[in-house]
């Protein structure tokens, strides 16, 4: 068995919902939800069976608890920050883990991890699995990051991209702050500091436009666009599946939300547009980006 899929994608790109369909369709295997987020194991110390994630709203970390305790054990040795990783051996060994123990009893894993955007298909290829790159679009993703009390009108928009909002804010927009620190000085792109829509277009231009240039050399693998799997869900799964070999989660389909689109002011676009062309970010996002 092993490792069987993998779905990935950004930050409120729609992974988990797209997880939990293929969770609700394969009942026998084991789904784990972000296995390589940094606090797994502190969050996991104080949490039961059946409680549901504030986020979602939903029971994500349930099948942690049908892990045997040694292995969890043994995962936890291997496990650290994985929020920037360039590098697949950093994975290896925690993956091994998993991985052995889904061969050893026979029971498959779906994996949804948030953080593979620089090896992703090396660590497909590495567990001979298929894998998905989820997109969506950059401004919902955007104002997604951020409370919605302070989405709500152009004014606090302006304010959240302007740096004028408490730090906070920032820290806890899905580890925006390290994230732009890593993908900056790793290639070579400064904002200025007080621009966080700017900081977001180099996070999200690089990290997508590598996952994306890998995934499309891979045969096992396939680009999704989150409006895709919600405006033609039976389309987009059946071509899923056809890559991936993975049984698409028909039944379940109704369960995806189609009012979550296009929710941003149109300027907002315009603005990113204009930092990925001032900071010459086009490079990374030729031939898949099709956002205007």
């Amino acid at each position: 068995m092993g490792i069987e899929f993998i779905i990935h994608g950004d930050y409120r790109h729609g992974t988990t919902i797209m997880w939990w369909l293929y969770k609700l369709e394969y009942p026998e295997a084991i789904h784990l939800y972000e296995p390589l987020h940094p606090d797994l194991f502190n969050i996991l110390s104080k949490w039961t069976r059946g409680k549901e994630y504030p986020l979602h709203k939903l029971p994500v970390l349930d099948d942690y608890f049908d892990l045997p305790k040694q292995i969890l054990d043994e995962m936890k040795k291997y496990h650290k920050d994985f929020t920037n990783v360039f590098d697949p051996n950093e994975v290896f060994p925690y993956l091994d883990v998993i991985n052995r123990w889904s061969n050893m009893v026979n029971r498959k894993i779906f994996l949804q991890p948030n953080r593979m955007h620089f090896i992703l298909t090396d660590v497909a290829k590495k567990y001979n699995c298929p894998c998905i790159h989820i997109v969506r679009n950059p401004c919902d993703v955007f104002l997604s990051y951020f409370p919605k009390s302070l989405t709500e009108n152009e004014q606090l928009i302006r304010a959240i991209i302007e740096g004028r909002v408490h730090e906070s804010v920032y820290a806890g927009a899905f580890y925006l702050p390290v994230r732009y620190k890593a993908i900056s000085e790793r290639y070579g792109f400064k904002v200025p500091e007080n621009d966080w829509l700017a900081k977001f277009a180099v996070v999200w231009s690089i990290g997508n436009g590598e996952a994306v240039k890998a995934v499309w050399k891979y045969e096992k693998g396939t680009v999704v666009y989150y409006e895709d799997v919600c405006m033609i869900p039976l389309m987009e799964f059946k071509r899923i599946a056809e890559i991936t070999g993975i049984r698409p989660p028909l039944r379940f389909i109704n369960l995806l939300r189609r009012d979550r689109i296009g929710k941003y002011p149109k300027w907002l676009m315009n603005e990113f547009l204009k930092r990925i062309e001032e900071y010459s970010l086009e490079q990374f996002l030729k031939g898949w980006f099709i956002y205007s």
